[in-house]
């Protein structure tokens, strides 16, 4: 097992928010395209002996299974539910596996699951880091404070302007053929990145 010195995601978001920062939409975004990309790598992976796909399907996308080591490398941890994607996401009498906040309805009905239920989950996990709140926070149980509501709609409206001008100005920079100060290592980036 390999050693990853480095905070999850989760204590980032936990540190920013101590911090009262947001985190970068550049470092976000190449934090969560990384993590794509392991997620590919294992989504794409062979049976060494026939050849076939595997369909290996994480199910347990949270912010706590991202790990960014302090060298700006993102791996992708605990496959230790993992399953084949001709399998259900409903184990033993009707029970799931992983965290239900990053479950897409498909899983949550216990059908069969694919690639698309750690893509679903590895975008909420990018839109907690960017609205800094979980996503959904004004739909549970909190209708009877609609300022609320209209607070947590406006942060999610603005983490996503964000996130696409980020992503426009990073595009615009690869296609260019200039490195993006999101390719560097998170070390150059802010303190909320690095370990408390």
């Amino acid at each position: 097992m390999e050693f990853i010195d480095g905070p999850n995601l989760r204590s980032i978001a936990k540190r920013a928010g101590e911090l009262g920062e947001l985190l970068p939409v550049a470092e976000v975004v190449r934090v969560i395209a990384q993590a794509a990309g392991g997620l590919h790598y294992a989504h794409e992976l062979c049976d060494p002996v026939s050849g076939q796909p595997l369909g290996l399907v994480h199910r347990d996308i949270s912010p706590d299974n991202v790990l960014v080591h302090k060298n700006g490398s993102v791996k992708v941890v605990d496959f230790g539910i993992a399953k084949a994607a001709n399998s259900s996401g409903v184990t033993r009498t009707g029970t799931l596996k992983g965290k239900v906040a990053y479950m897409p309805p498909e899983q949550l009905r216990g059908e069969p699951l694919d690639r698309r239920v750690d893509v679903f989950a590895l975008g909420v996990v990018m839109y907690e880091l960017l609205a800094q709140a979980p996503l959904g926070r004004h739909l549970r149980g909190r209708a009877h404070q609609p300022d609320h509501d209209h607070r947590s709609a406006a942060a999610g409206r603005a983490a996503a302007r964000r996130a696409a001008e980020a992503l426009r100005r990073h595009r615009a920079r690869a296609l260019q053929g200039s490195r993006p100060a999101a390719t560097r290592p998170a070390t150059s980036c802010s303190r909320t990145w690095s370990r408390p």
